[in-house]
């Protein structure tokens, strides 16, 4: 199954880019299946699409620069 390598906030705080070790079958990643937190506080998703090695997740509210931020993620399969 595929690893995360790297997680990557956009310069404005509104974007995630988790990059994994190998491509990613699909092209939709269910919003559910993820949980952003930031200093704490929940961070709602509005979209989570992948593309190749990638999952893009668009936040709702932006994490501010050197926050420390949480993600959790629950596989939908199981």
């Amino acid at each position: 199954s595929p690893k995360l390598t790297s997680a990557q906030i956009s310069s404005d705080g509104t974007t995630l880019t988790l990059s994994f070790d190998e491509s990613l079958s699909v092209t939709l990643a269910a919003v559910s299946a993820f949980a952003v937190s930031s200093n704490g506080a929940n961070i709602a998703i509005d979209s989570a699409k992948t593309s190749g090695r990638s999952v893009v997740l668009s936040l709702q509210d932006a994490i501010p620069s050197g926050a420390s931020v949480s993600l959790r993620y629950s596989d939908p399969s199981s």
